[in-house]
């Protein structure tokens, strides 16, 4: 039995951000030859980098999930749409003025005589910008976690180890590019922009082109977004020998209990376990409910050979978090499976070979509109919130070599 105990401090200071602190505090139990328990805390700060302090400004394309505001067809609570909102006569008033500002006096009504109303979201080219004004993120770590070895002895279950870790983290001042959604949401809600002021900070971004369409939206990086993940991750090795060679798994299992993420400290933080999501703060998506990956091999003296097979369950898009009724696709269950062998023809030399995507796997078409209002194409895209799971070139095929001297 041994007990280890493991705690640390820094202390940073940056000539942008200023001071950061940032420390830990962890222990590893040896309770038994078989059981190993492991956990602590961890405080952790991330300055903002460069890009984020002082990126020129850079027009992008992105998706509103929430369609424009100004749309008498959008459903959402803060929109010019009288069913949705009581308020969106004062929202419609406040759209009309930003709309004549184009430089077309008669933008409002071409796009409210004139235009289809749309519904869902909408494709838009925003500016974005850095901000000098940021500050470090900080995180709150919380890990809590068992190592078990195998309590046999025999030939077969002897070389099994299973690890379990819990863990929960905790991010506040999060930075994160300003969303579209949300800088119209900080103009036309009445939450930040009570009056419907159209010369609100808020609302000094929102461009509308001189039909009265969204237009150029002027966005930054911000610290005013919050997320919460919790999970746990499942770890189990086992290797026997079998005829001349062995054989060998590997298997890790995630399960994501929760990932709230809110894109302003004002806000209920949304839930997007089992969606494409969260695509704000600085996160990159794919909170699915549950991911395995797991390594089939077979070693031989100097030749190994292995068989990667990763599932990931279907997924809602990441509208759905907020909107079940979205008619916006996610993606189905998906298999890739991958071929890797090694061969050491010397002690300092040695070939590799391997087929990726074995089976072709092609990637789904995700973001699809399945009821596209009239003049509005369905879309959709094959790498949603640049999710890096899905294989997007085909089956291919390498061999290389490594020699050491």
């Amino acid at each position: 039995m041994s007990l280890d105990l493991e705690i640390g401090g820094r202390i940073s200071d940056y000539n942008t951000t200023g001071t950061s602190y940032t420390y830990k505090l962890l222990a590893d139990w040896q309770v038994t030859d078989w059981l190993r328990l492991r956990g602590g805390y961890n405080r952790a700060e991330r300055a903002p980098n460069t890009a984020e302090l002082y990126l020129a400004p850079e027009q992008t394309f992105a998706v509103a999930p929430g369609g424009d505001v100004c749309s008498r067809a959008n459903q959402l609570p803060y929109s010019a749409n009288p069913g949705a909102n009581p308020n969106a006569a004062q929202v419609e008033a406040l759209c009309r003025t930003l709309m004549e500002r184009s430089g077309n006096p008669n933008a409002d009504e071409q796009f409210y005589d004139n235009t289809v109303q749309p519904a869902g979201p909408e494709f838009v080219f925003p500016t974005l910008s850095g901000n000098a004004e940021l500050k470090p993120e900080k995180a709150d770590t919380w890990t809590l976690g068992a190592v078990i070895d195998s309590p046999f002895r025999s030939a077969a279950l002897s070389r099994m180890r299973l690890s379990i870790d819990y863990y929960n983290i905790k991010v506040k001042d999060a930075i994160g590019a300003q969303s579209v959604d949300i800088a119209q949401r900080q103009c036309f809600d009445a939450a930040f922009n009570p009056n419907y002021d159209a010369d609100s900070p808020f609302c000094a971004g929102i461009g509308r082109n001189p039909v009265g369409t969204l237009g150029n939206v002027i966005t930054t990086f911000l610290n005013n977004g919050r997320f919460q993940t919790s999970g746990l991750d499942i770890q189990l090795d086992w290797a026997v020998d079998a005829g001349p060679g062995t054989i060998t798994l590997n298997s890790v299992f995630n399960y994501l209990i929760d990932m709230k993420s809110s894109e302003l400290p004002n806000l209920p933080a949304v839930d997007y376990v089992g969606t494409l999501g969260p695509s704000n703060n600085g996160l990159n998506g794919g909170a699915y409910e549950w991911k395995l990956f797991t390594t089939l091999g077979y070693n031989i003296g100097p030749a190994s050979i292995a068989l990667q097979w990763q599932h990931l369950p279907s997924v809602d898009d990441e509208s759905a978090a907020s909107n079940p009724n979205t008619t916006i696709t996610g993606a189905p269950s998906y298999d890739l499976f991958n071929l890797n062998g090694s061969y050491a023809i010397t002690d300092k030399a040695s070939i590799r070979f391997g087929v990726d995507n074995l089976f072709n796997k092609e990637p789904p078409l995700t973001g699809v509109n399945t009821n596209p209002t009239l003049g509005n194409l369905a879309g959709g895209t094959y790498t949603p919130n640049n999710v890096g799971y899905y294989d997007l070139i085909g089956r291919r095929f390498y061999v290389g070599a490594n020699f050491k001297f």
